[in-house]
Parts: structure tokens; C-alpha cells; sequence
């Protein structure tokens, strides 16, 4: 009797436990979800001023042509051809006003299970071109992309993956705040011997030190004097969370930046 009561506490005690476990895992994995939210919302902080800039542009274009079309409608005869491409214009401006502000929703929502796509890293380097480049220009980077000429297909949240690639730019971009110019930043993407899915973006700054080299993906680690060292360990544990990895090295001049993920299954 005794053993089948011990046998019964020791069955109860690893049920307990189990539970504690997947309870604790849970937690985590909100908790996790919650700082990658937080940093992209910093992101989005820093990005906001110039974002706001670029959606001046295509509003400003659109009360113009506005105004234009009501003195048009005031004229004898009415010049259709001429109020058609008035309307076109404003159409366009719409629409890429539209996506400023898409992109930027996107960026701040939560992301779930169901938001995993299978999608052209090239394709999401040319979004992330687009939503930095207004602060790239305001200070004075020059930014090329040398992108594959086949499709690079992976599998994973889009919006996480502008999240890493925007978190690598932008450290790119801080590193070269206090050195002379030229200030050149590169975002480079192929398809490795070893199947994998590859960037690298590298800059002309100042390099990581020695010293950092080694821990510069953990956490509240940074080599900003503003920054929260939490950047590069949430790229990190986003990448590696799609089977992938993140690594830094110093060159010549500045550092490079490098990620691989899985191709994605055909």
C-alpha cells in the first residue's frame, strides 16, 4: 500500500511539474515577444521624424493637385485630358501614402503563428530600402543594395525580418555618425555553396572593439553611448528562432553584419 501511494505522489509531483514547466515556457515566450515588439517600436521611434517627412511628400502632392483640379473645373472649355492626369496623380500619391503608413502598422502589431510566409528576402530588403532611406539620406549614407539575381526564398514572419535587417542598418548607419566620409553602406544578399539563405551589410565606420567583438549579441551589451544593447540579441534570437544565425566580424574599414536562414521547403 505504501509504494502504490509513493508510486501515486511521485506520478502527481512530475504532472506538477510538467505543468510548471509548460507554464513557465509560456510566460517566456510572451515575454520574448513582447521585447521584440518593444524594439521595433523604438525602431519606429527613431525613424518616426523622417517617416513623417516622407509622408509630407506624397500629401502635400495630393492638396496641390486638389487645388489644381478645382481651378481647372472653374475654366471653359474643361480639359479633361488634363484633370485625368491631375486625378492620376493624385491616385498615386495616395497610394504611396498608404503604404508609408501600412508599413509602419505593420511594423508596431503584434506577430503570430499565422504570419509566417514563404517570401524573397530580395523583396524584403527593397521594403526595408524604402522605410529607411528617408533617414539614411538626412544623414548622409549612401545606400546600395548588390541584390542576388534569383529568388531567394525563406520561410518566416516578414515583419521580423524587416525588423533584423532594419536593426542591422541602423547600427550601420549609428557607426559611422563621428567618422569623415564617405559614409557608404552596403546590404549584399546570395545564395551560399552551402544551400543557406545569406546578407551582409556592411559600413564604412568605426569598427567593433576588440573587446566587444566577442559579446556584442548579448544583451545590454552596446558600443553606442544612447544605445540599449538589445538590438542585436533580439535579431539574433529572431533568426535563430527560423533556424538561422547572426554574426558580426570588423574589415578594412567598419564592420559586416551577416545572417543566414534555411531555404525555404519547395
Amino acid at each position: 500500500m505504501a509504494a502504490i501511494l509513493l508510486q501515486a505522489g511521485i506520478i502527481a509531483l512530475l504532472l506538477v511539474e510538467r505543468r510548471r514547466r509548460v507554464v513557465a515556457q509560456a510566460e517566456a515566450t510572451s515575454r520574448r515577444q513582447e521585447v521584440v515588439r518593444l524594439n521595433r517600436v523604438t525602431t519606429a521611434s527613431v525613424l518616426s521624424s523622417s517617416i513623417a517627412h516622407e509622408l509630407n511628400q506624397p500629401l502635400g502632392a495630393i492638396l496641390s493637385n486638389t487645388e489644381a483640379a478645382q481651378m481647372l473645373l472653374k475654366a471653359h472649355p474643361l480639359d479633361m485630358a488634363q484633370l485625368g492626369e491631375i486625378l492620376s496623380d493624385i491616385v498615386r500619391d495616395e497610394q504611396r501614402a498608404s503604404e508609408i503608413i501600412s508599413g509602419l502598422r505593420n511594423l508596431l502589431n503584434n506577430r503570430t503563428e499565422s504570419d509566417l510566409q514563404t517570401l524573397d528576402l530580395n523583396d524584403t530588403v527593397r521594403d526595408v530600402v524604402k522605410i529607411v532611406s528617408p533617414e539614411v539620406t538626412r544623414r548622409g549614407v549612401i545606400l546600395r543594395t548588390i541584390l542576388a539575381t534569383e529568388p531567394l526564398r525563406v520561410r518566416c514572419d516578414p515583419i521580423h525580418l524587416q525588423q533584423v535587417i532594419i536593426n542591422l542598418v541602423m547600427n550601420g548607419v549609428d557607426a559611422m555618425e563621428e567618422v569623415a566620409n564617405p559614409h557608404n553602406l552596403t546590404i549584399r544578399t546570395n545564395l551560399a555553396d552551402t544551400g543557406d539563405v545569406e546578407a551582409r551589410i556592411s559600413d564604412s565606420g568605426t569598427g567593433i572593439p576588440n573587446d566587444k567583438l566577442a559579446s556584442i549579441f548579448n544583451a545590454f551589451v552596446t558600443t553606442k553611448p544612447q544605445g540599449t544593447g538589445l538590438g542585436l540579441p533580439i535579431a539574433r534570437t529572431i533568426l535563430e528562432s527560423y533556424g538561422g544565425e547572426l554574426w558580426a566580424e570588423n574589415r578594412t574599414r567598419g564592420a559586416v553584419f551577416s545572417f543566414k536562414l534555411p531555404p525555404a521547403k519547395a
